[in-house]
């Protein structure tokens, strides 16, 4: 029974993360797509959703300066068909393995796998 109890409690805790990374980028990728503001709203959008994980205690989102060209069509794919999944999947695979590794976030790693 123990054992059952182990991995159920396992189970909550990887769709914690996952729905906490889920709902993070969407908080992100809707305040980028809605244009709430004048301006500013893709850098808001990615403040609040560092905001949301870094108060889960998760680690945030740097998509680095190289990937910077695949970001903007990942987004104006977005904008374009409001796929989610898409801009998920890019999103996670900025998250570096080292950073997976420390902090057990592999589940998000086999997600977009």
């Amino acid at each position: 029974m123990g054992q059952n109890l182990k991995l159920k409690d396992g189970v909550m805790e990887t769709l914690q993360v996952v729905n906490v990374y889920t709902a993070a980028i969407h908080l992100f990728a809707q305040m980028a797509r809605n244009q709430f503001f004048f301006d500013g709203n893709k850098r808001t959008g990615r403040m609040m959703m560092t905001g949301v994980l870094l108060s889960h205690g998760l680690p945030m989102i740097n998509v680095l300066a190289k990937r910077k060209l695949e970001f903007n069509q990942t987004m104006i794919g977005y904008y374009n068909t409001e796929q989610f999944q898409p801009l998920f999947n890019f999103m996670i695979s900025c998250i570096p393995d080292y950073v997976i590794e420390e902090y057990g976030l592999r589940e998000l790693k086999q997600i977009i796998s």
